[in-house]
Order: C-alpha cells, then structure tokens, then sequence
C-alpha cells in the first residue's frame, strides 16, 4: 500500500489501485489481514512523514521524519505477512493509532530500525508464533495525543476500555531498547528480551512514561482501573536493565493485583545490575515462578522489589540476587500488613528462609498506616532461619510482633528492626497479669501460645543487631555479661547457661542502657553474697534504662538490701516481659523481680520464685514499689512469699505481689501463690501488698487468691495496711493471724483502711480466723471508705474480739455492699461489732431462682430448646452451603487462584455464613427474639 500527500489525479489513481488490491486481497487472505490507512488529507499520516508500500504479504512504512502519527481503520497481520518500518535512526517513532473498532491481531512479524507504538482501545493480541523485532515496542489500549507525543510528554490516557493487551509471541527489542505493554489487563504468555533495556508491563487507566533520552527510565500510574491485572506467565529477560510490573487499582474494593507464575530474569552483565520492580498499588502482588536479578557470573546482584497492598510469596517462588563472585543484592517486600506463617500468611518461614539464602539482605517493610484494618504489622509467626550471612530487615510503621525463632547462624549474619511504636516478642511473660472474662471476673490470662514462643538467635561470631538506628553489642556467653558496666545497648544473641560459677555480687553490677533478652534465658544463676547490697542480675539500673523479653530461670540469689531477680535497685527504669524462677532471698527491699523500684515500670512479668524475706519490704514481684511514676502493670506472682523474725526484728510491709505501693500505681495484677506466710510479730501484711498509701497511690483491676498466714497487725487479704485507691479489684483468701489477746486490724481483704483509703467496686471472698481483738470480713479497722462491694465472709474472733461481717470497728463511711456469711465470737455485729461511722444501703443477696415456682419455666424451657434446634440447623446448613456450593481456595492450584486474562477465574473467598432469626412459633405462640426498634439488635444484622 501507499499513501500519497495530496487529493492529485496520481493519488486518486493510487486510491483506485489501493481499493482494488484490497478487494482482491480479501478474497485471499482472513479478514484480520493488513489493513489501509484511513483516508485523509495526508493518507492516514497526521504528523510527521511517512509513505505506506504494501507488496503482497509485506508491507513497509517509510519515515523520513524523526517522529510520525499514523491513525490506522484497523492494524492485523496474518501469519505470513510482515511489516517493516524503515526509520531514520534507532531513536525514530512511530506511533499507530486504530481508530476503527477492532482488536490489532498481530500473527505475523513486525520489524522496525526505530521504535514502534501501537495504540488500539480494542485491545492488541500478539499471537502465537508472532515476532517483533524493534528497536522499542509499546502496545497499549490508552491513548496519547499528537501534541503530547511529539512534544516528548509521554502520557497515555483510557476511555473506559477494558480490553487486554496480550502477549502470546516473541519480542525483541535492541540493546537497551523498551517494551512496554500497557491498558487494563495486560498478559505475557510469551517471551519478551530486552537486554540492558526495560520490560514494562502496566495496568491503569493513565500512565506516564519518564525517559531520559532514549532510555526508559521508570513508569507512573497516575489514575487506577477497576480490576487492573498485570500478568507474567513465561518469560520476561532483560539483563543488565530493568523489568516493571505494575497495576493501579481504581477502587479499593476491586483492587489490582500483578500475578507472576513464570520467569522474571533481569541478571547482571558486567558492572550494569538488573532490577525487577513488582508493584500493586492498592491490591495484591501474587508471587510464583522465579525473579531473577542475579550475577551469575561476575559482578554484584541486583535488586527486586515485590510491592502491594498485599503481596503474597508462594512456597515455589525463587526470589533471587545471589551473586557467584560479588556481593548479592537486595529483596524489598512492601505491603501494608505482613504474615510469615505456616498456613494462612503471606509467606512461610520456610520460603523466607530458603530466600535468606539467595539474597545479601531482605526488607519487609510495612509502612503504611491507613484505614480498612491496615496498620503498619509485621507478624513473625512461623519459625525463620538462615545459615548464610544474609540480613533480614524489618521495618513497620507500628509494629513488628515475632511469635516465633528467628535463627541466623552465619558468622556475619544479622537482624535490622526499624519499628513506630515497638518491637513485640512472645515470651512466656506475654501472658502475665489479669484480665476479664466474658462475664466481667477479673481472671488471670491465659497462654495461648501453645508453648511457641519468640525468640531472636545470632549466633555467629559477627552477627549484628540493629534497632532502630542503633547497633547492639551481642552477648554470646556469661563472661561478655558479666563484662557489661554502665551505658550502652546489649542484647542476648542466644541463651546462657550461669551452672559453671557462683556469683559473689550482681552479674552487672550498673546498668545505664538496654538489656534486651531477645526472647532469651538465663539459667542456674546462683548469686551468694547474704551481707551486700544491690545483688540480683543487674545490680541498679538507672535512669531511663531498659531490661525486656528475658527470663531467669532456676536461679538462686541471695542478699542483704535491695535484692531482686532481675533488678536490685531500679532508678526510673523500665522493666517488660521478664520472668522468674527458683528463689530470691534478703534482709529488705527484697522482690523476685526487683528488690527496689523507684519510679520505674514492671510491665508485663511474672515471677515464680519463692521470695524470703528478714525484715521490712518484701514482695513476691517487687519489694518496694515507691513514687509517682512507680508503676507494675499486667503482671502477677505464683511463688510463696515468706518473712520471718531475724536477730529479733520484726519483719513489716510483707505482700505477695509487692511489700509496699507507696504513692504509687498497680494495675492488672494478681497474686495466686501458695501463701504469703509470716512471723507472729509481723505488721502490715496483705496478700497482693502489704502497705498500699501515702500520696495518690492506687490498686486497680487487680486480685488475690491465697493463703494469708501469721502476722500481729494490719493483716488483711488482698491489702494489709490501705490508705490509697484500691478499685475494680477481688479477693478470695483465707485468712489466719495472730496471738490470742494482741492481734489486731485482720481484714478479708484489708487489714486496716486508713483515713484517706477508699475501697470501690470489689469482691471479696473471705475466711477470716483471728484469735485477737479486731476482725473484718472486709477490713478489721476501717476509717476510710468501703463502696460498692459483693462480701461474702465467714469471721472468727477468740475472746474479747472484734467480728464484723464489713468490720470489726468502723469509724469511716461503709455504703453500697452485698454481704453474706457469719461472724463469730465474743463481740459482733452483722456488718461492723463497733460502729462510730455512717453504714448504709447494705443487702443480703437475691436468693437462687426456684424453678419448681416458676410459672413459666416450662414455655421457657420448650423456648430454648427450639432455639437451640434452630441454631444446630442452621449450622447444619452452613456446613452443607460450605461442602456443596464451593471448593475451598487450597483446592485450586496456584495459576488458578489468580484472576487471569486467558480465563477469568472469579471466585469467592467466603467461608463464614451466618443467619437472623427474628421470632420462632411454639406451639401457636410467636416468641420474638429481638427489637427491631432496638439499635443494637439492627446493628448485629448487619
């Protein structure tokens, strides 16, 4: 075919000829054969020029101009047809722009010195056994104005089309030529070669290419598409340059996804590394097959990125930039949320282990913060472990939570975690303290672990820690412990086992930094110095210092003041998910965790030592808890708690949590050891705190369930010795104190309530024995205020003793309690034996339903029946809808879980069903179950 320039007799006479070679080329060839150009003033050219020569089943486009726009009715090739484009130079475009309505089929071959662009909102499919050798190729069903492509600005912009373009043939472009594919679904299921070039494969709606020169350098997805899908099914190589995958979703509920089940190769050659960039903006990245950015033979490995709101690695996948001779390159996967687990995540730990292997350093990083349940995690659940000297990198805008072993035992291996709010690893102390049940009880956590826990293991000789910009020295053995004094960041590269010495003071004897366990342990620690102070793992700890994720187990320390498992004396330190086992002993200030805490926090541990003490301050967590910014949260005590009389001093401020809260916080705690066990002439001895006061100090949503044994004065069983808030809080305890005749103030949960000691919104369960003169079901002595409260107590007093089932003198406010049980002895009264105070609004508790009086117990009981008949039915059909409507994803393998081009597979993911029912019919009765006028029962509709 030929185009001419005018409307002159020559060129009516060429259109004459060119209607009849198209009249008889369409008794010979298919009807997706070459087609004219579309008739116009320039024959079809509407920039720059170019003439158009058809010679049977080849057809030439001659460009003398450095950039031309020809609009095609229609652009196929048969299978034996060829088009050449004969172009001034290698960095010559031509753009072709089908403006009729049907999809460019191209079955035949396609060659060009320059660069070739093909834009048809039909779609363009590049068959089977089709060739393009070009210096460039683009395809799209986007478009691009004249003006914007000869001005260089390479914007493409859809109308709406949703048509494909696929790849089904062979393309080839020139050294460090482009292919671009690009509209709403874009496929390769052929080969694409592009060496020291870009391969680009872009799914949106608006894309903007950046070139520098010739070269293209990247792509932008400025406007998404619904449902846009960027798929690699063979084979894609562009060595030494750069390969893009990428699609842009319009609407977050139809996301995008990017699917690669085949072979992404972008290895090194020479000094020049290949980079593989995988991007689904706002959907999901499907990773199968192999990326390759490797250096085989010489130089250093490249890069490859996985990006998406989701991205998802299969256990098949190959993700490779290992290097035979150089330095191997770098893996970044950026979702929003990620999973290693071994089912149901977004990896397993063992495809990123394999990964570990084949790549210098791997980034996960989560580094969005947004709504629909995005929060910025990273969740190590499944075991991770590489023997190379790879770097896993973990960056999350929020959270990184490692739940199970990461393990790296090559000589230089490492671990690098940048985190917003903090680093979470699942230790046993993870479930310490109490919380509530579905009724509202304070009960303690449960594990729920499964007894796998986090830990970090860096072996090697040179393995690196770095958090959030700071490089921690690693402790591989006591020795380098012990070696620790003062300031500096150190973690725990593995456990430690302390069996080979005795310690004659603190391990570390001053702490002014970080101690992070890593999930670690350290066991047989044995310190024996009875006559030093400050002994315990850590000697004192000061200022902003940090001791986490570690557990002392087994241990056996004993000294005189200040003495704790962990901790001696923690000046303002924060002390998280640590616990303890095997004993702690000292003089005062005596704690299994820490002896003394001075505005510090005890977060989230536990200790299950026996805890003995000689004389004031002893607790089985923290002996004194002391100031303002004196904090224990979420933690609790399972040990016994002793303390008795040495060298004739009378031991005081004994509890099973802490000795003393003095002005400061406990919170979420409990206390459920044996017993808390002292001498006849101990004072102020409770079974979470022995003195809780002085300041604003508080106990809140904490409880007891112990032994409370021994003691002369102030004994109680959850407090003995109260002048601060306790709230929300609950004992159940026995109680048992005194000599005849002298014991006084034995509480069922305190001793004695100070003036400004308030008790709010408590429970108490108590048996309270006294063979002195002042007993309480809730406090011996009360000058403060009891409110708000369920008592059930049964107390004893000997002769000439005090029983109230509340108190045994009251001189304060006591309003608002339930209360049941007995008193007993030689002075008693229901709820105070003396009262100088105000007592109101005290009740016994409702008496337990009678069924047998129950008018309406048996239309009740059919009720529930049939209710609960209908719910075994509709499970029945729930898991009938599950078995028959649908397989399960894992029944798919992995080509088919993912949307494709070639065979639009859409299914469901739903597995959950669920079903209202507003009323039942009994026996002609209609029973309904719900307000439809009451908001909550619509909103649990929806």
């Amino acid at each position: 075919m030929r185009a001419v320039s005018s409307f002159s007799p020559s060129r009516r006479a060429a259109l004459q000829r060119t209607q009849l070679c198209l009249a008889i080329s369409a008794m010979l060839v298919p009807v997706w054969s070459f087609a004219a150009p579309v008739v116009g003033p320039n024959g079809g050219v509407t920039s720059g020029t170019a003439t158009i020569v058809q010679n049977g089943a080849v057809t030439d486009i001659n460009q003398s101009s450095n950039k031309a726009v020809i609009n095609w009715q229609s652009f196929s090739t048969a299978p034996n047809e060829t088009v050449n484009f004969n172009q001034p130079n290698a960095a010559s475009i031509t753009l072709n722009r089908v403006i009729g309505n049907e999809q460019s089929v191209l079955q035949g071959a396609l060659n060009a010195t320059g660069k070739v662009f093909l834009v048809n909102p039909n779609g363009v499919l590049i068959s089977t056994g089709a060739t393009v050798n070009t210096g460039g190729f683009l395809a799209s069903t986007l478009n691009i104005t004249d003006e914007d492509f000869n001005k260089g600005n390479y914007t493409f912009k859809g109308n709406g089309s949703t048509a494909s373009v696929t790849n089904l043939g062979t393309i080839t472009v020139t050294d460090g030529g482009y292919v671009v594919l690009m509209g709403h679904l874009v496929s390769n299921q052929g080969a694409i070669v592009a060496t020291k070039g870009t391969v680009s494969l872009n799914a949106g709606n608006k894309v903007t290419l950046n070139f520098n020169g010739n070269s293209l350098l990247s792509v932008t997805i400025d406007e998404g598409a619904l449902n846009a899908l960027v798929e690699n099914k063979q084979a894609i190589y562009a060595d030494g340059g750069q390969v893009i995958l990428t699609a842009k979703a319009a609407d977050e509920l139809l996301g995008s996804q990017v699917n690669n089940t085949g072979i992404v190769q972008a290895q090194t050659i020479d000094d020049l590394k290949g980079t593989i960039e995988i991007y689904a903006h706002g959907g999901t990245a499907n990773i199968a097959g192999k990326l390759d950015a490797s250096a085989p033979t010489t130089g250093d490995g490249g890069f490859i990125e996985t990006s998406g709101d989701k991205v998802k690695i299969a256990d098949s996948a190959v993700i490779t930039t290992k290097s035979a001779t150089g330095k191997s390159g770098t893996w970044l996967i950026d979702p929003t949320d990620f999973t290693i687990a071994a089912s149901g995540g977004d990896i397993t730990g063992a495809a990123l282990s394999a990964q570990l292997a084949n790549n210098a350093l791997v980034t996960i990083e989560a580094a969005t913060l947004g709504a629909n349940g995005i929060n910025g995690d990273i969740y190590v659940n499944d075991g991770v472990s590489w023997s190379t000297d790879s770097i896993l990198k973990l960056v999350a805008v929020r959270d990184i939570n490692i739940n199970n072993e990461i393990k790296a035992t090559g000589a230089n291996a490492g671990l690098v975690m940048n985190y917003g709010r903090d680093y979470n690893i699942r230790t046993k102390a993870s479930y310490s303290g109490s919380t509530r049940d579905a009724a509202g009880n304070l009960v303690a956590k449960q594990d729920t672990s499964g007894g796998v826990y986090g830990s970090v293991t860096l072996s090697g000789a040179n393995a690196s820690l770095n958090i959030n910009g700071d490089n921690y020295t690693l402790i591989h053995d006591m020795a380098s412990l012990a070696a620790i004094n003062g300031t500096g960041k150190f973690a725990l590269a593995q456990n430690l086992d302390a069996a080979s010495g005795i310690y004659n003071g603190a391990v570390i004897a001053s702490l002014d930094g970080t101690l992070a366990g890593m999930g670690h342990t350290i066991s047989n620690l044995t310190i024996n110095t009875p006559n030093n102070d400050y002994v315990g793992l850590v000697g004192q700890s000061t200022n902003t210092s940090i001791i986490r994720d570690l557990g002392l187990v087994n241990i056996n320390i004993a000294g005189n003041s200040n003495v704790g498992g962990v901790v001696g004396y923690s000046t303002g330190s924060n002390v998280h998910h640590v616990y303890v086992s095997g004993t702690v002993k000292g003089f005062s200030n005596v704690g299994g965790v820490l002896g003394f805490n001075n505005g510090g926090s005890v977060i989230s541990s536990y200790s299950t030592a026996d805890v003995e003490g000689a004389s004031s301050v002893i607790g089985g967590l923290v002996g004194r808890n002391f100031g303002a910014m004196a904090t224990i949260v979420g933690s609790h005590v399972t040990g016994k708690v002793t303390a008795f009389n040495n060298q004739g001093i009378s031991p005081g401020n004994v509890g099973g949590l802490a000795g003393m809260n003095v002005n400061a916080t406990i919170a979420d705690s409990y206390y459920a050891g044996e017993s808390v066990t002292v001498s006849m002439d101990a004072t102020s001895v409770g079974g979470l705190v022995g003195t809780s006061g002085a300041g604003a100090a508080v106990i809140r949503d904490s409880f007891v369930v112990t032994n409370v044994i021994g003691g002369l004065n102030s004994v109680g069983g959850f407090a003995g010795n109260n002048s601060g808030l306790i709230k929300n809080s609950s004992a159940v305890v026995s109680v048992s104190a005194g000599q005849p005749f002298n014991t006084q103030n034995i509480g069922g949960f305190v001793g004695f309530n100070g003036a400004s000691g308030v008790i709010s919104d408590f429970s108490v369960k108590a048996t309270v024995t006294a063979p002195g003169n002042i007993a309480g079901g809730v406090a011996g002595n009360n000058a403060g205020s009891i409110l708000n409260g369920v008592v059930v107590a049964d107390v004893t007093v000997g002769t000439g003793g005090y029983a109230g089932g509340i108190a045994g003198i009251n001189n304060g406010a006591i309003s608002g309690i339930t209360l049941s049980g007995s008193v007993s002895g030689e002075i008693t009264g229901r709820e105070a034996a003396s009262n100088n105070g105000t007592i109101t609004n005290i009740s016994a508790p409702p008496p337990p339903p009678d069924p047998n009086t129950n008018a309406n117990s048996n239309a009740a009981a059919v009720q529930q029946a049939t209710l609960e008949n209908v719910g075994q039915q509709l499970g029945s059909a729930a898991q009938s809808m599950q078995r028959d409507v649908k397989p399960t994803p894992q029944q798919f393998s992995t080509a088919e879980k993912y949307p494709s081009i070639d065979k639009q597979i859409v299914f469901a993911d739903t597995q959950n069903f669920s079903a209202d029912v507003k009323s039942i019919v009994v026996d002609g009765v209609r029973f309904n179950l719900e307000d439809s006028s009451n908001p909550q029962d619509k909103e649990s509709r929806k």
